[in-house]
C-alpha cells in the first residue's frame, strides 16, 4: 500500500508519467479497503468512503482495454478523465484548437460533452468570477457551442493557494 501510494502521488494518478501505463495496488481490493478503513477519514466520513471505495474499485484494480492506458475511447485504447467518455480524440483536437484561437490555455481543465455538438470546458480555479474572467461564457462556431466555466475544484484549489501562502513564511528568499 505505501509503494502504492508513492507511486500515485508522484505521478498524480495511477498511470505512470512515462508510457502512460497503469499500475495497480499490489494487494488485494479487500486488503485494499481494510487498510483504507482504518484511516481518520473513514471513521469521520464512514457513508462517503464506502461509496468511493466501492466505485473506484474498478478503476484501481482493472488492467483490460480500454482501461490498462491513457487514451480516447473511440480508438479502444484507453481512459482518461480529462476528457468524459464520450468524447473522441478528433473532438478533443477541435476544442484545444478553438481554445488557442479563443487564447484559452486548456491546461488544467476538464472537457466534457454534455450532447452531440456542445461541450462544457471547465477550468480547474479557486476564482469563477465573470467579471474578473470575461473569457467565461458561451461560444458557437457553425452548429458547435463551448460553455467556458471556471471554479472547476474550486474548494481544493483554494486550500492549495492557502497553502502555498502559509508556506512561503518558510522560503529562503522571494524566489
Amino acid at each position: 500500500m505505501l509503494a502504492y501510494s508513492a507511486g500515485f502521488f508522484t505521478n498524480y494518478g495511477n498511470f505512470h508519467s512515462f508510457g502512460d501505463s497503469k499500475f495497480v495496488p499490489e494487494l488485494s481490493p479487500e486488503d485494499f479497503k481494510t487498510i483504507a478503513r482504518t484511516s481518520e477519514s473513514y471513521s469521520m466520513h464512514k457513508e462517503v468512503m464506502d461509496m468511493i471505495l466501492e466505485k473506484t474499485e474498478r478503476e484501481l484494480y482493472t488492467e483490460d482495454e480500454p482501461f490498462k492506458m491513457l487514451g480516447f475511447r473511440d480508438e479502444n485504447k484507453g481512459t482518461t478523465s480529462y476528457y468524459s467518455s464520450n468524447i473522441s480524440k478528433d473532438e478533443a483536437k477541435m476544442v484545444d484548437e478553438w481554445c488557442q484561437t479563443l487564447k484559452i490555455s486548456p491546461l488544467n481543465t476538464r472537457l466534457l460533452k454534455l450532447k452531440d455538438d456542445e461541450y462544457e470546458l471547465r477550468i480547474s480555479s479557486m476564482v469563477h468570477d465573470t467579471a474578473k474572467m470575461d473569457y467565461l461564457k458561451t461560444y458557437e462556431k457553425g452548429d458547435k457551442k463551448l460553455h467556458v466555466k471556471a471554479g472547476d475544484f474550486s474548494d481544493h484549489m483554494s486550500r492549495c493557494v492557502t497553502a502555498l501562502q502559509n508556506a512561503g513564511q518558510y522560503a529562503g528568499n522571494d524566489h
